[in-house]
């Protein structure tokens, strides 16, 4: 049976700048959170740390046969809301990145966003993914019509000021 799923898997600690939603340059340290960090375990970042909000999702079959069809199709299915400590980003599909095979020969499509560093304090990065058509691949149903989920992930950022020069 077709298994698609949302993954969180390492990411670079930096970034190149192309517009909001990523690091200034490829030089300052991020850290990476994800949706699946529970509140009473949450990501540590250290003050004066951008972060790098990331997600992604794999088409798993567990036979062996996944497809980058398998990753166009969740694409053009899924309507995404992406908030990070309440606020909606805008246009969220902006922030996927090109399909590719991870080290299991996995097709996987990765979101990302990254914020400048904030003050010390508890903080979150929700997810909700809603499917108004269902999500088919290789004919198979991988998520009926009308599913709905939703993630949140917690990060907790220590130290001093939210480091930024002012």
């Amino acid at each position: 049976m077709l298994g698609s799923g949302i993954a969180a898997l390492g990411f670079s600690s930096t970034v190149s700048a192309r517009s909001d939603g990523e690091a200034p340059n490829g030089n300052v340290e991020t850290a990476d959170v994800n949706i699946f960090s529970p509140k009473n375990d949450p990501v540590e970042v250290s003050s004066g740390t951008w972060v790098n909000h990331y997600w992604g999702w794999v088409d798993a079959d567990y036979g062996g046969d996944s497809t980058e069809d398998g990753i166009e199709a969740f694409l053009d299915a899924a309507e995404i809301t992406v908030r990070i400590d309440g606020d909606e980003i805008s246009d969220p599909d902006q922030y996927w990145g090109e399909p590719e095979q991870n080290d299991e020969d996995q097709w996987v499509v990765w979101w990302e966003y990254v914020t400048p560093p904030k003050g010390p304090g508890l903080y979150t990065f929700t997810l909700e993914s809603y499917f108004p058509d269902g999500l088919k691949v290789n004919g198979e149903v991988v998520r009926e019509p009308g599913t709905r989920n939703e993630f949140t992930g917690y990060y907790e950022v220590t130290g001093g000021s939210d480091g930024r020069s002012r």
